[in-house]
């Protein structure tokens, strides 16, 4: 099981993709799980919205978060979560491994690179500040220093690919 972190706009789905297009497997993601979310509340899809539901949704019933992503990939033995962003919620997935090996990998890029993807995104400067300083960004450096891999978001997909034992 391949477990991704890393910041906003990193490349976190980007490699999720790639990661099941050379070892094959299920891709499962928090930001899917919690778009749903927030769109059946009447909410709408922009970033500021989907952080605030996702932080209550960790801080409330992180259980219930984990179980409504992993419920696609139940009996499946190569699963990928895109999305992990908080370290209890790592902890709730290895517990879920349910035999698989858990593969913490963190997608990093430079600020710079992801100021200009969040633009790209629509974002005003005002706002691509408040998506980056807000608090679901706060354990990322916690789950950085926890991860097996590393991987430039911006670089290689291959060479990380090739260090990635799975």
């Amino acid at each position: 099981m391949v477990l991704i972190a890393g910041p906003a706009r990193a490349g976190k789905s980007t490699f999720a993709r790639e990661v099941i297009g050379r070892f094959g497997g299920v891709q499962v993601s928090f930001g899917h799980v919690i778009r749903q979310r927030t769109m059946a509340r009447g909410l709408g899809a922009e970033r500021t919205s989907l952080q605030e539901v996702g932080e209550q949704w960790v801080a409330n019933a992180p259980e219930e978060l984990c179980d409504e992503v992993m419920v696609p990939v139940s009996g499946c033995r190569r699963v990928v979560v895109d999305g992990v962003r908080h370290m209890h919620i790592y902890r709730l997935l290895q517990r879920r491994a349910e035999g698989r090996v858990a593969v913490l990998v963190f997608v990093d890029t430079a600020i710079g690179i992801r100021r200009v993807r969040l633009q790209g995104d629509g974002g005003e400067d005002t706002e691509v500040e408040a998506i980056m300083a807000h608090s679901t960004e706060g354990e990322l450096p916690f789950l950085r220093d926890t991860a097996d891999l590393v991987v430039d978001g911006a670089g290689s997909t291959a060479e990380a690919l090739s260090d990635l034992a799975i």
